[in-house]
């Protein structure tokens, strides 16, 4: 159903919301269960699943999807209206002010992390730990990255083809995926690039390279996982250490057996605890995102603003720092019950048909836009999907401050050409 309706609604698109939700299902439902059930013993999964339980899973997939459409097409042709903002980036003062900025926090960021220290060994933990012994990401340092990262996808919208922009100006996207290959940031760095992608291929006359980017998806999860995995043992990072056979092997087990994205394992597997222990949140972990603002060196006690701690420690029984993040399937599931996957996926597809079809009306005609929908595709369709709403919602505003500041900085209003 989800894929017809992707197909019905914006063709062969892979940068339509259902297309990407379709994506997910297709890997985490469809593959994850033939992998479960003809390759490993599901049984000896981190939290082992029955068929009862899996049930709960599918049932909440089926609601998902069927209210996911039934939104996404009740819209119909229904758009924002717009301002179209022209801005000239390149040349402009703010552009190598909001550079300077970005390059002098990272610098800090690096600093502060270790990386310096050892700059032929600079993996590094994904966290800060303070004299108190509190961890902090240092995110209001680290935004160096996205900033630079924000100015990059402006500079490809006007230039439309990787291909034009100055040798210099691939720095703004490969410090980015340094500061994120440091940490060992998978999901970043393949977000980065899809967004990349997107701006590229959206709605425009060129093939997606499919087997490029699953080439590069594979070499990125697999190499870093082993990295992390060896980096987290404290040995020296060799290059006997980092071998394709690895590689592969890690990308699978993180696919495939991770309790990652929707999976239907994991989905099912939170369904029936939340459930039986009557674990519900009641909307708690949608609105955790405000306090991101506050830095942890600051205000020692925060709470985690992701509900992946909460989770993994709860749900699973486990201390995990990164935890395990739920997926908006599960986590409407864990605020509201069944209401909340039926309710809320309805209006999560009224949200995609509307910023998709302005993304399709104004597209040509604003660069901006294309940047924006770009922000909005990596962080509230394909992070959300696999993580949760605030961390979706705070990788959002990163991206989006940014996006602000330059668009306000550097352009001039003027009216669509639409009108109606």
């Amino acid at each position: 159903m989800l894929f017809f309706v992707a197909y019905a609604t914006n063709g062969r698109e892979v940068f339509s919301p259902p297309m990407i939700f379709c994506i997910f299902v297709f890997v985490y439902v469809f593959l994850r269960t033939i992998y479960m059930f003809y390759v490993v013993d599901f049984s000896e999964y981190e939290a082992p699943v029955d068929e009862t339980i899996l049930g709960y899973g599918f049932i909440a997939m089926t609601f998902a999807i069927v209210s996911y459409c039934a939104g996404y097409l009740y819209v119909g042709k229904g758009y924002i209206k717009l301002y179209r903002p022209e801005f000239s980036i390149k040349g402009n003062l703010a552009y190598y002010v909001l550079i300077a900025v970005a390059l002098l926090g990272l610098l800090f960021y690096f600093r502060y992390m270790g990386v310096l220290d050892n700059p032929l060994r600079p993996f590094v933990s994904r966290y800060f730990i303070t004299d108190g012994n509190q961890r902090s990401s240092l995110t209001f340092l680290a935004m160096g990255a996205d900033v630079l990262y924000v100015i990059f996808l402006f500079r490809l919208a006007q230039v439309k083809k990787l291909s034009r922009l100055k040798p210099y100006e691939y720095m703004l996207i490969l410090i980015p995926i340094f500061t994120n290959i440091v940490t060992t940031n998978r999901g970043t760095i393949i977000l980065y690039i899809f967004g990349v992608l997107c701006v590229t291929y959206s709605l425009r006359n060129f093939k997606f390279p499919y087997l490029k980017f699953l080439a590069f998806v594979i070499t990125i999860v697999g190499t870093l996982g082993v990295v992390r995995g060896v980096t987290q043992s404290e040995e020296q990072v060799q290059a006997v250490d980092i071998e394709y056979v690895a590689v592969l092997s890690q990308t699978i087990e993180h696919i495939m057996e991770r309790p990652y994205h929707i999976a239907i394992d994991k989905t099912s597997f939170i369904i029936s605890e939340v459930s039986e222990r009557n674990l519900y949140l009641h909307g708690e972990s949608l609105i955790s995102f405000i306090f991101a603002p506050i830095p942890r060196i600051f205000w020692a006690d925060k709470p985690s603003v992701t509900i992946g701690p909460w989770v993994a420690k709860v749900v699973y029984s486990r201390e995990n720092r990164s935890g395990v993040p739920p997926g908006l399937i599960a986590e409407l599931f864990l605020n509201f019950s069944w209401p909340g996957i039926i309710i809320g996926m309805f209006f999560y597809g009224v949200i995609c048909r509307v910023l998709y079809n302005t993304h399709k009306r104004f597209t040509d005609t604003s660069l901006a836009w294309r940047v924006f929908y770009s922000i909005f595709l990596i962080s509230f369709i394909f992070r959300i999907l696999g993580a949760d709403f605030s961390g979706a919602a705070i990788f959002f505003l990163r991206l989006f401050v940014p996006f602000f500041l330059i668009l306000t900085l550097t352009k001039s209003h003027k009216p669509t050409a639409h009108s109606e």
